[in-house]
């Protein structure tokens, strides 16, 4: 992912957010260290945004759910790109792959290739659809459409795992090593949004018992957890110690 979509991703964030939340964040400037100034009424502060995923492990490089989701996405998207230019015509192309498979290979795009070929596409009308099953064992649906699609099935779907408190806790945990930073940059009401992208397999996290569950909010002024797009909540503070 670049730096410019990632950008963009995490503005259609926040504003998925202020819009779930019932808020009516402005965006000010969009920028680093913190990631937005906002304003909500009269109220400036700095937003941090952090995208979080059912593997999340910053140890080891992030997840390796979402890097192999973003490959296969490439990879189609590519082929997709180069195939309808010949035909000049979109197709809706869906793959249900062997999980086994991990990423797709150059073998799988070729009898991909051969199939679709084999259909003599250019012939049908809009509207036509059929399934064929590769040599490989991807079964491949495919509708002649008006709007090019072409994605992974199993990159969409997944169990929703109901109980994300230590992922959120330890995203907590790692953004607020940088909280003097944020001040620093941006004043002294600094936020976090937490978003976990649930239309994604590597992204379906929800928080049941939200006002149940109570954070280290490490410093943060406020806390919001997004299970985009259905819902997003703000994280309720556990007690401070007694001294």
């Amino acid at each position: 992912m670049t730096r410019e979509h990632q950008k963009h991703r995490e503005k259609e964030f926040v504003l998925k957010a202020s819009k779930l939340l019932g808020t009516e964040w402005k965006i000010i400037e969009q920028r680093e260290q913190p990631d937005f100034i906002l304003k909500e009424k009269s109220q400036v502060f700095g937003l941090e945004v952090r995208e979080i995923f059912v593997d999340d492990n910053r140890r080891n490089s992030g997840s390796k759910l979402k890097k192999a989701e973003n490959y296969r996405s490439k990879e189609l998207e590519k082929f997709a790109h180069n195939f309808q230019k010949q035909l000049g015509f979109a197709l809706h192309v869906r793959l249900v792959r062997r999980p086994q498979h991990g990423n797709i290979s150059v073998e799988e795009l070729n009898q991909l290739e051969e199939a679709l070929i084999s259909e003599n596409l250019h012939l049908e009308e809009i509207g036509y659809h059929n399934q064929v099953e590769l040599k490989c064992g991807t079964k491949v649906w495919l509708t002649k459409e008006i709007h090019s699609r072409w994605y992974v099935v199993n990159d969409l779907v997944g169990l929703v795992h109901h109980a994300p408190g230590d992922l959120i806790q330890s995203a907590i945990d790692m953004k607020s090593s940088k909280l003097d930073v944020y001040r620093n940059n941006a004043g002294s009401d600094i936020r976090l949004l937490l978003s976990a992208n649930r239309t994604k397999h590597s992204g379906k996290l929800i928080l049941t018992s939200p006002i149940a569950k109570l954070f280290d909010l490490g410093g943060f002024s406020e806390v919001y957890f997004m299970s985009y797009p259905m819902e997003a909540y703000r994280l309720q503070a556990s007690p401070k110690p007694n001294n």
